[in-house]
């Protein structure tokens, strides 16, 4: 079981880095000082510099993505509660001092559970989720941890654009805009970027 959730976590890490390769060629935001982008993007005859390393954290249940653009840490999901201790001393060996963007596909336990002992170890800038709000206590400590580490919280759309640096980006293909979710649903949307 263990060794298929691997594969399944290895497979989706290399098909992110493919993705973002190809989202970050010749592309720059057209709008200057903003993380999220609500704008199109301009083709640029400037090519992405430096390299992307994704890293598909091995944390057991749940996701935890670290993706390294120059000297630039984003994460895609947290990890589960059991694993916060494993989650951040990972962080630390690969190097994080600060994280840029923490992305949460949505709400549940398994994806934002190491949220509140990586915002206590690590300096977070941006967190961005799909703007489901589902009563657990680990999303409550989730709110509670962004607000008490003041970190920037928005919540992205399909369309929505995230600077990761070094011209590469992240496109988000849902939820839409203006939709109305329950966590009924939550399990089917997540914040993907296009192959």
């Amino acid at each position: 079981m263990k060794k298929a959730i691997y594969k399944y976590l290895l497979l989706l890490g290399v098909l992110i880095v493919s993705l973002l390769s190809l989202l970050g060629c010749g592309k720059e935001l057209s709008q200057a000082n903003a993380n999220v982008a609500k704008t199109e993007v301009s083709q640029s005859t400037q090519a992405p510099t430096g390299t992307m390393k994704v890293h598909v954290l091995d944390i057991g249940q749940g996701d935890a993505i670290l993706l390294q653009i120059g000297d630039r840490f984003s994460m895609i999901d947290t990890g589960d509660i059991e694993h916060r201790p494993q989650v951040v001393a990972l962080l630390k060996k690969y190097g994080v001092k600060e994280l840029e963007n923490v992305i949460l596909t949505h709400p549940h336990a398994d994806h934002i559970g190491g949220f509140y002992a990586i915002a206590k170890a690590i300096p977070i800038k941006h967190v961005y989720d799909n703007g489901i709000d589902i009563d657990s206590g680990t999303y409550r400590t989730y709110l509670k941890m962004i607000e008490t580490k003041q970190i920037h919280r928005e919540t992205l759309h399909k369309g929505d654009l995230l600077d990761l640096g070094n011209g590469a980006y992240f496109e988000v293909y849902a939820p839409w805009k203006g939709e109305v979710m329950a966590d009924k649903k939550v399990k089917f949307i997540k914040i993907i970027t296009p192959l």
